[in-house]
């Protein structure tokens, strides 16, 4: 799937919607930062989060990983696929969790994602 930018709404404040508007993901603020999230439009929760805190660089470079990811799958791809084939962050922020950090870098195919 491919995404391309879009209004933002109540839950993002940057927000990339896929080309047939099955699948959005984006920036979601939260009281101690932001959040990459991403999920079927249709659905109420998010397939996927990664806690990014404050750091700004850190949080476009895990949304570049996510949307790189998800560009790797068809739309129509249920949403327990996209979560079982995405690494689970278990250290926030993500700086902090080198291990989900590599595990992005290698779903997005990224010969080498700096730490």
């Amino acid at each position: 799937m491919k995404f391309t930018e879009a209004p933002a709404n109540d839950h993002y404040v940057v927000r990339y919607l896929s080309d047939t508007g099955v699948w959005e993901c984006g920036i979601v603020p939260v009281i101690f930062g932001f959040r990459i999230c991403a999920n079927a439009v249709r659905d109420d929760g998010y397939s996927l989060v990664y806690c990014c805190g404050s750091d700004r660089g850190m949080l476009l470079a895990v949304l570049a990983l996510v949307m790189a990811g998800l560009e790797q799958f068809d739309e129509q791809v249920a949403p327990w696929q996209v979560e079982s084939a995405f690494p689970v962050q278990t250290i926030k922020p993500m700086i902090k969790d080198v291990a989900c950090w590599e595990a992005l870098g290698a779903l997005a195919n990224w010969d080498r994602v700096p730490v």
